[in-house]
């Protein structure tokens, strides 16, 4: 574990993110580091995890640390910093529920959790078109689907939620009977920040 403290600082990372990312206490990492405890296999795995490195790049300084790339969505959204559930891998029929049967705030909010996912997946089909892929084989292969998936998920998302000039009555109205807002064909063209609203 000699080169734990090197790849946190490496990540300019301080010990609470560390401990925010891996979900192991600071205090533990801290003794860890300083050569007072020694580290569980589930400890270790949750450490690499989150410094995006091999287990066996703690203990030696032979080879670049290897890169474990994301093999699903689910982990391409947590190394974003995207927190579980996500939206967009949930099931057809939990997901189009969003936005029912919650108040205009929280609507907001998890819309405003919602367009993030969508942003990451649409960079890394990007970045995978131009031969640039950060995510394992197994995902890249996936990538066309879950993109047309997530868009379409991420335009229902958007007609669904409180609409940036849209007030609160009108949205639980429109809410009660389930409807989308309809976009005029120019509208469709704008980002999420002029058309969504946000919460204050």
């Amino acid at each position: 574990m000699d080169r734990l403290a090197e790849l946190r600082e490496r990540r300019a990372l301080t010990l609470r993110e560390l401990a925010q990312m891996s979900g192991v206490a600071a205090d533990t990492i801290n003794q860890i580091e300083l050569g007072h405890r020694k580290p569980r296999p589930s400890t270790l795995r949750k450490l690499a995890r989150a410094l995006e490195v091999d287990v066996g790049g703690f203990y030696s300084e032979p080879t670049r640390p290897k890169v474990l790339r994301p093999r699903t969505l689910d982990e391409l959204l947590e190394r974003a910093g995207l927190e579980a559930p996500h939206w967009l891998t949930l099931p057809d029929d939990e997901f189009d529920s969003w936005w029912l049967g919650v108040d205009w705030r929280e609507a907001i909010r998890r819309f405003w959790e919602i367009d993030p996912e969508f942003r990451v997946i649409a960079a890394e089909v990007s970045t995978s078109l131009q031969g640039e892929s950060t995510v394992a084989p197994e995902l890249r292969r996936q990538l066309g689907e879950l993109y047309a998936r997530a868009m379409g998920r991420h335009y229902y998302a958007t007609a669904a939620a409180p609409g940036k000039n849209e007030t609160e009555e009108d949205f639980y109205k429109r809410q009660r009977r389930g409807e989308l807002r309809q976009f005029e064909p120019a509208e469709r063209e704008k980002p999420a920040e002029e058309i969504v609203a946000r919460a204050s």
